[in-house]
């Protein structure tokens, strides 16, 4: 990681903790803005209808990509036609993370709990639990991929075969690492 964003995140992670413990308000300060939640909720959503075409179109390439791992995953190679095949649905996509993350968030704001360190310990232990799910098989599955329903979709041969090519285009680049690094 470049010198400059070490620095970034440590000057974050400094201003957080100095946060925590004297309980400023340094991050609300900074940012002084009287504008109606009503209205941001309002552009948000004018911004997502605006763009849903791209916004489908992405989450089908989202969908491309899994079946590509997938199918990495169970045969050891990319044939576009496995492709074709696989599932979209993936236990390593971020979205299981965020659905993790969004539970743990719920419980703290239950419980009134606003602490960046404990925010962070949150990820860690959802970093932890989807690395303990991926090794199991249960019937749980399809409840841990529920945001995946929304955030991949099927995609058409296109898509199917821009991920394929760029899978080949990574593994020869990562050959291309190995070999120039073992010198």
């Amino acid at each position: 990681m470049n010198r400059k964003y070490k620095i970034f995140i440590g000057g974050l992670i400094i201003m957080g903790i100095m946060e925590e413990i004297f309980h400023t308000q340094i991050f609300n300060e900074t940012i002084n803005l009287n504008i109606d939640v009503k209205w941001i909720y309002a552009l948000i959503i004018v911004i997502i209808l605006l763009n849903i075409k791209s916004i489908i179109r992405l989450f089908q390439y989202h969908g491309a990509e899994h079946k590509v791992i997938n199918t990495y995953i169970q045969y050891g190679y990319v044939d576009k036609y496995l492709v074709k095949k696989a599932s979209r649905f993936n236990k390593r996509c971020g979205s299981n993370i965020a659905l993790i993350q969004i539970i743990f968030y719920a419980i703290l704001w239950i419980f009134d709990i606003d602490s960046i360190l404990i925010h962070l310990l949150t990820i860690i232990i959802s970093f932890q639990i989807i690395k303990k799910l991926i090794l199991v098989d249960s019937k749980w599955d399809k409840y841990i991929n529920i945001l995946q329903w929304i955030t991949v979709l099927e995609p058409n041969d296109e898509q199917i075969n821009l991920a394929t090519e760029a899978f080949y285009k990574m593994q020869q680049a990562h050959r291309i690492y190995v070999k120039e690094t073992a010198n």
